[in-house]
């Protein structure tokens, strides 16, 4: 076998600094968009977990009023 049979992949360019430093036109209305998002969706899982809370506590003391009056 010789060096020639060897799949090689060709050598990368490097990347100039300027031009990685650079960020890209409307990198930050994305990453405020993905933001505000992830924001939003966090908020509503917290009321959702909020609202299930409440309405646990409010048939926990239903339950108990009903066994202490014995209705």
């Amino acid at each position: 076998m010789n060096d020639n049979d060897i799949d090689t992949p060709p050598p990368q360019q490097p990347v100039p600094q300027a031009a990685a430093a650079e960020p890209r036109p409307g990198a930050e209305q994305k990453a405020g968009w993905e933001r505000a998002l992830l924001e939003k969706l966090a908020f509503a899982a917290l009321q959702e977990q909020r609202a299930r809370r409440h309405w646990g506590i409010f048939f926990k003391f239903t339950f108990i009023a009903l066994l202490i009056g014995g209705a």
